[in-house]
């Protein structure tokens, strides 16, 4: 059975590299994560659940005193309104769209969005205004509720290098979507949908659930 749903990473990684979606998507094989990456993995881990034992876990992947001083410290600053990690589906003619919100207030319509990097100039308003993982957002929940999330906010974290100096630093940034921007993204699902499907790719997708029994049965 073929994957039922589509996500912005999914999309982004076919027009960023082609060959590694082959091999993530229909292969299964999972690609090696960043350190950035895994340090961000287990920042929203400790955001989502208070009691996660993110100073052992830190240990465990070989993040330095530092560091884990360093998430210590700046964990109060982050903002933590809302729901966290919703799951959220949204059908675009036939197709189905999904994301899961790192944070979501349903009754004041406001999604938030973590990102960890280890760069204090990583994000711009410019960037965060134009990026379409938030368009992508956006066009789920208007396809699910008719109506414009009325605030999309991106908290940047930033744990500067082990071996740099640097305070970590918390800066929110502050975006909306319209109906131009519903079109554009629209148009670029369409449209890399379709690229994958001509490559003859699109029924080959594995789910995540058929990628975890490929690689349990490769244990056995």
């Amino acid at each position: 059975m073929p994957k039922k749903y589509v996500s912005y990473s999914e999309l982004q990684l076919w027009h960023r590299d082609p060959k590694e979606y082959v091999e993530h998507y229909v292969n299964g094989k999972e690609s090696p994560q960043s350190r950035e990456a895994l340090l961000g993995n287990h920042i929203h881990s400790y955001i989502e659940n208070e009691q996660y034992p993110f100073v052992e876990k830190m240990k465990e992947d070989k993040f330095g005193v530092k560091t884990i001083l360093r998430v210590q410290k700046i964990y109060p600053k982050i903002p933590k309104n809302g729901e966290a990690e919703v799951p959220i589906i949204g059908n675009l003619e036939g197709i189905k769209l999904y994301a899961k919100f790192d944070r979501f207030d349903k009754k004041e319509k406001i999604l938030r969005d973590y990102k960890t990097t280890s760069n204090v100039d990583r994000w711009k308003q410019y960037m965060v205004d134009n990026h379409k993982q938030f368009s992508f957002y956006s066009l789920i929940y208007y396809l699910n509720y008719f109506s414009f999330l009325r605030e999309i906010e991106l908290t940047q974290i930033t744990i500067p290098d082990e071996k740099k100096k640097g305070q970590p630093s918390v800066h929110r940034f502050y975006t909306a979507r319209s109906r131009k921007d519903h079109d554009e993204i629209k148009d670029w699902i369409l449209s890399t949908v379709q690229e994958i499907k001509d490559a003859g790719i699109w029924e080959l997708r594995k789910s995540r659930q058929e990628i975890e029994y490929a690689k349990a049965t490769k244990l056995l």
